[in-house]
C-alpha cells in the first residue's frame, strides 16, 4: 500500500498539469508496458527467429529493467492456458537461469534472446522440428 501511495505522489509531482495517468504510473514503477509484453508474445508465436531477435533488441534498447521483465514474463507464463504444465515448468526453470545470469552481470540482450528462443521452441514444439526429432528416436 505504501508503494502505491509513493507511486501516485511521484506521478503527481512529475505531471505537468497535476493529471495522473496510468501510463505515467507505469513509467514510474519501471514495469514493462503491456503493449511491449504483447509484442514479445506475438514475436514468439510467429516462430521466426529474426522477428523475435528484432523485438528483443527493441526491448533491450528501450532500457526496461530485465529483472522486472522476467518477473512479468513469469506471471504471464503461469497464466497461459495454451501451455502444458511441463512447458510452464521448463520455461520457469529457464527464467530462473536467465535471472541468475543477469545477477552475475551477463549481457541482457543475450539472456533475453536465449530465453525467448527457448520459449519459442516450447510454443512451437508441435511443429516439424520436434515431431521429426521424436520420430527419429
Amino acid at each position: 500500500m505504501r508503494k502505491a501511495v509513493t507511486y501516485l505522489q511521484s506521478a503527481h509531482q512529475l505531471s505537468s498539469k497535476g493529471l495522473v495517468t496510468s501510463s505515467l504510473v507505469i513509467d514510474i514503477s519501471a514495469r514493462v508496458p503491456d503493449a511491449i509484453m504483447s509484442k514479445l508474445w506475438e514475436s514468439l508465436s510467429s516462430n521466426r527467429f529474426d522477428k523475435m531477435k528484432s523485438t528483443v533488441n527493441d526491448i533491450v534498447s528501450e532500457g526496461y529493467p530485465m529483472l522486472t521483465l522476467l518477473s512479468q514474463f513469469h506471471d504471464e507464463i503461469i497464466r497461459k492456458e495454451t501451455l502444458t504444465d511441463l512447458d510452464k515448468a521448463l520455461i520457469c526453470e529457464k527464467i530462473s537461469q536467465s535471472e541468475m545470469c543477469l545477477i552475475d552481470s551477463s549481457n541482457e540482450f543475450l539472456q533475453l534472446c536465449d530465453l525467448a528462443a527457448f520459449v519459442m521452441r516450447r510454443i512451437g514444439k508441435s511443429n516439424s522440428f520436434d515431431t521429426m526429432a521424436v520420430e527419429s528416436h
